[in-house]
């Protein structure tokens, strides 16, 4: 891994190549901040698609409660999906793109269904 400042720029670098790809019709996923890139393109218009096996997250804890890392990812692509982004496996991506049809994605009123169902179980 580079030092700090080489990652800022490699992440601006992207962010560049992305808002530049979808500007002209092409798909480019999200490696990286899922959830904040997928704010900010659906404020800018813009269907987001979040790689589900190229993002991660951390073990967290803190007074409000505590997350393993993986309860941590399984939420956010779970939320970003219900909401902000769809997302998908760089696999699923990549036939997505060969078949030209889009990543599945899902709404936080079918979610928030199926949550209740899968939990009533």
């Amino acid at each position: 891994m580079g030092d700090r400042r080489t990652l800022l720029e490699h992440a601006r670098l992207g962010e560049r190549y992305r808002a530049e790809a979808q500007a002209d019709g092409f798909r480019a996923p999200v490696m990286g901040c899922g959830d904040r890139l997928g704010e900010e393109g659906e404020q800018r218009g813009f269907t987001t698609e979040v790689l589900s096996d190229a993002t991660g997250a951390i073990n967290l804890s803190n007074s409000a409660g505590a997350a393993d890392a993986k309860t941590v990812h399984t939420t956010m692509m779970a939320l970003l999906n219900s909401n902000l982004a769809a997302v998908g496996t760089s696999g699923q991506w990549i036939d997505a793109v060969r078949d030209n049809t889009p990543l599945e994605r899902s709404n936080l009123v079918e979610s928030a269904v199926n949550g209740a169902e899968a939990t009533a179980q």
